[in-house]
């Protein structure tokens, strides 16, 4: 689906903007900009409301507070570029960043609102995959194509640039970025599977059903014939 990345790190990050300024109104901190005379009041942008959880020191007990600001920073640039200006094909860097987020929003927000993430998603519908690297922002090239965008090239090297700070801070660098693989596992006996599927050496895919033989040829030879030569308008057929 087109968009489908930025349209996910938009609500991400909202859902982190609202996270951080209700961590902020519970510590009895300020969620608005100071006012400005005939223009309405204003709640603090994503970025600025980040700033004062980690000035105030707001994070859950035992979870990195540098490492979940990085995580965030670099959602909330991305965001910002798939909305103002231009995000390219940067999903795969991006699917890291994502994972461990949603992993660092359940652990804040349980800490701070004692709500838990899990209880409103159905875990069996995670996505079987996705299409990333180990480490994709070190897979990309160092001298990129002329033709890619300034602001891409900038955008790469600023999270190049947000993971080398925050690994040279101590940062705990599984919860800035990380990749999360999830398997299919057999719920039933193998026994009892409805299908097998093996692969050739050749790597060709084979996939056998598993059936009842009972159920796919029910008749015994002799009530098949006598089934038969009730249809048949020639001679009888016999075993």
């Amino acid at each position: 689906m087109e968009y489908r990345d930025e349209v996910t790190a938009v609500l991400v990050v909202n859902a982190w903007e609202l996270a951080l300024k209700a961590a902020l109104r519970q510590a009895g901190r300020r969620i608005l900009y100071p006012k400005k005379r005939n223009e309405p009041y204003r709640t603090l942008a994503a970025e600025d409301a980040l700033k004062q959880v980690v000035i105030h020191k707001l994070f859950p007990t035992g979870v990195d507070g540098t490492a979940l600001a990085a995580n965030v920073t670099a959602l909330v640039g991305y965001r910002n570029r798939a909305v103002h200006l231009y995000a390219a094909d940067l999903g795969e860097m991006v699917y890291p960043f994502l994972q461990t987020s949603v992993l660092n929003y359940r652990d804040f927000m349980l800490d701070r609102c004692n709500k838990d993430l899990a209880d409103s998603i159905t875990w069996q519908l995670l996505p079987l995959g996705a299409k990333a690297p180990t480490e994709p922002i070190q897979f990309k090239k160092t001298q990129p194509a002329t033709s890619a965008a300034l602001e891409v090239l900038d955008f790469i090297e600023g999270l190049r640039n947000l993971l080398d700070e925050a690994q040279a801070a101590g940062a705990d660098m599984q919860r800035v970025a990380a990749v999360y693989d999830v398997h299919l596992n057999s719920a039933k006996a193998v026994t009892r599977a409805d299908l097998v599927v093996s692969v050739a050496q050749e790597g060709e895919r084979v996939m056998v059903k598993k059936t009842d033989p009972n159920q796919m040829h029910p008749y015994t030879v002799t009530k098949l014939l006598e089934r038969v030569n009730a249809k048949r308008a020639g001679g009888l057929l016999h075993q």
